[in-house]
């Protein structure tokens, strides 16, 4: 893998528009939903444990709430978690979809509007972005330095991720896809990787071993006629009806972005952002879903939406740019209205 720039390269835009949309209504009333979490932060330690509940999340929220209840107090967590997880995915950006893309993507990323509504929330979704990013963030300068620290910090925030989200497990087996997959690009680094598996493996087992089956079967029962429905959520922050011009609209550009992907045999960066997009969405939009493993997509689809801005002329890449506002000005009023 190439060496990569700053973190900071490319996010110059993309940090204050983050933080500009962000700071928007964050101290508004909390919702129901929201007063669950907080409700459930204020159980006991023991209690907290529970690995459906973001225990991670949770604890987390119990201390934070103890100085302050005040909402703007609450959310204000999000928001620089948010601004870490941008400074973060430039790097996995930058790598896995091209320097040129990158720029679009980070904007793309910080303007959203289902990434604006998740950081006015009270919800793990953004502690879950952060720490799976980071998470990628070290398999990528692991992949391409073999530094045991790298290996180190990625088990760590691996297992972390597990307490914000259970779902974000599903990042260990992309991960060992690409291994599979590109073999000549990562041989000096496997043996220690797939040593590093086991303990990763029985720790999953130990944790969420008794309720995997049980998932699972819900998962088989379940319908999809929801999947539309969160995709247009996903794109535009506003579900369908009032959210297909926005769906159709991602749709084409991330069509463009697999297309300028399809090199993905001989191209590791293609590998790993195909493979990300694709596991990610798809658990995102399946009926278990949750926001949280839809963040974790955004990334990706923003990376991909950005190569395929790229695919068009000039002035088509200008007529994309302006539709996009406009798509995403309509979610931020779906958002605060």
């Amino acid at each position: 893998m190439k060496e990569q720039a700053s973190p900071l390269h490319g996010a110059a835009l993309a940090v204050p528009v983050l933080l500009i949309l962000g700071c928007c209504y964050l101290g508004s009333g909390l919702d129901a939903t929201e007063q669950i979490y907080l409700d459930r932060a204020g159980a006991r330690f023991a209690d907290l444990a529970a690995p459906l509940y973001a225990p991670l999340y949770l604890l987390l929220l119990k201390g934070w709430s103890a100085w302050f209840d005040n909402p703007f107090w609450l959310r204000f967590p999000n928001l620089i978690g948010a601004v870490l997880a941008l400074l973060l995915s430039n790097r996995v950006v930058r790598q896995s979809g091209g320097t040129h893309a990158a720029p679009g993507a980070l904007l793309l990323l910080a303007g959203a509007p289902f990434l604006i509504e998740q950081v006015q929330t009270l919800s793990p979704a953004v502690l879950g972005l952060v720490i799976a990013t980071a998470a990628l963030a070290c398999f990528v300068d692991y992949v391409r330095t073999g530094k045991q620290t790298w290996l180190v910090v990625w088990m760590v925030s691996t297992l972390l991720s597990w307490g914000v989200h259970a779902g974000l497990a599903y990042l260990v087996p992309i991960k060992w896809l690409y291994m599979v997959a590109y073999p000549d690009r990562s041989r000096s680094r496997r043996l220690s990787w797939w040593l590093a598996q086991i303990p990763i493996a029985g720790c999953f087992l130990v944790i969420f071993g008794a309720d995997l089956g049980a998932h699972l079967l819900r998962l088989a029962d379940s319908g999809w006629g929801g999947a539309l429905r969160d995709f247009s959520a996903l794109a535009s922050g506003v579900p369908r009806p009032a959210g297909l011009v926005g769906a159709g609209l991602f749709a084409l550009l991330l069509a463009g972005g697999i297309w300028a992907s399809r090199d993905w045999r001989r191209d590791t960066r293609h590998g790993l952002l195909l493979s990300g997009f694709l596991v990610s969405a798809t658990l995102y939009l399946s009926p278990l879903g949750h926001p949280t493993l839809g963040l974790v997509a955004l990334p990706f689809m923003c990376t991909l939406a950005s190569m395929g801005i790229r695919l068009f002329p000039r002035w088509g890449r200008q007529l994309l740019w302006t539709t996009i506002a406009l798509t995403y000005l309509y979610g931020y009023w779906y958002i605060f209205a």
